[in-house]
């Protein structure tokens, strides 16, 4: 991911953009966005959200992990913003 944002971020900021993340430790979503995202572009986005996450090497037996509010919350900026 942060290779292609040092790539491509001068051509992500000119678009809109959102960006939706997947993890499954309550601390890492802020500190990833802080590492991997430059301010320029995490200002210039519509949103940024974390839909939530699994622990590594377990099978879950349902999409309970999701974080449906924060999809919904994504879509709404989305759809309001684009």
């Amino acid at each position: 991911m942060k290779s292609f944002i040092e790539k491509n971020g001068q051509t992500l900021r000119s678009k809109k953009t959102a960006i939706y993340l997947c993890h499954s430790y309550p601390g890492a979503f802020q500190k990833a966005v802080q590492k991997n995202i430059p301010k320029e572009l995490a200002d210039s986005c519509l949103c940024i959200e974390s839909f939530g996450g699994i622990p590594p090497f377990t099978s879950p037996k349902n999409k309970d992990w999701i974080l449906l509010e924060h999809v919904d919350r994504l879509a709404q900026a989305v759809a309001s913003k684009g």
